[in-house]
């Protein structure tokens, strides 16, 4: 009777055979490691640098907003300030409102709105902190033009709470931090990029390792040559 029992030595076999193809073509793989690093390190190196600017500010008025409605945002009573305040930072108007007033579309070389406020957007990121305090961080790589934007956001919600009333109350929000011009750009993260690249080099030529001696093994290329 034929026995079809594992034997426990097999998964070890396995592995040990696997370690032995990453041995026989350590030099190929230490090719692609290198390789991986030095490519990781340069794109690194190119990125420019790229500054945060970052205005802080929390709702004067907690209360409820009952039934606004306008053509920006449309909620009900189970809409607090704070989200009233985000959906107005991330409407279009408001986009228009920076872009007309920087003249952003000179400054990034574009001729249609549509792609300016795209860039806007992409750099421009609204986060409400534990204690409630609602954060607005721009990037860019130019330091002074960050701070300008961040706070013209800022400055243009007294002007939709005027023209939309979100508000019980004329001042709807207390600055905490108006955004100052950033003196050191933020943090690359290099080490952990040129690390990551290396990775993508092991894990590739591993592949390329098992493949070329899969197709060793079973002398394909022989037979395709026939």
């Amino acid at each position: 009777m034929e026995n079809h029992d594992r034997h426990p030595q097999d998964d070890d076999f396995d592995f040990i055979a696997y370690i032995k193809v990453l041995y026989r073509y350590r030099l190929m793989i230490f090719v692609f490691l290198v390789v991986g690093f030095c490519i990781a390190a340069l794109v690194t190196l190119r990125q420019p640098k790229v500054f945060e600017a970052s205005a802080t500010f929390f709702p004067v008025n907690f209360n409820t907003v009952q039934n606004v409605t306008s053509d920006i945002v449309v909620t009900d009573s189970k809409h607090t300030i704070s989200k009233m305040l985000i959906a107005v930072l991330e409407c279009r108007t408001m986009a228009d409102r920076i872009i007309e007033q920087l003249d952003l579309q000179q400054v990034w070389g574009k001729d249609r709105r549509v792609d300016a406020r795209e860039i806007l957007h992409n750099i421009s990121e609204v986060t409400v902190e534990p204690q409630g305090l609602i954060r607005l961080s721009v990037v860019s790589s130019e330091p002074i033009l960050a701070a300008e934007i961040a706070n013209s956001y800022v400055d243009n919600l007294a002007y939709f709470n005027e023209k939309f009333e979100l508000g019980a109350q004329r001042k709807v929000i207390q600055v905490v931090d108006r955004a100052i011009v950033p003196e050191e750009p933020r943090p690359n993260n290099a080490l952990k990029k040129i690390v990551l690249g290396g990775l993508i080099g092991f894990i590739l030529s591993s592949f390329a390792a098992f493949f070329i001696n899969y197709i060793r093994k079973n002398n394909i290329a022989g037979r395709i040559l026939k």
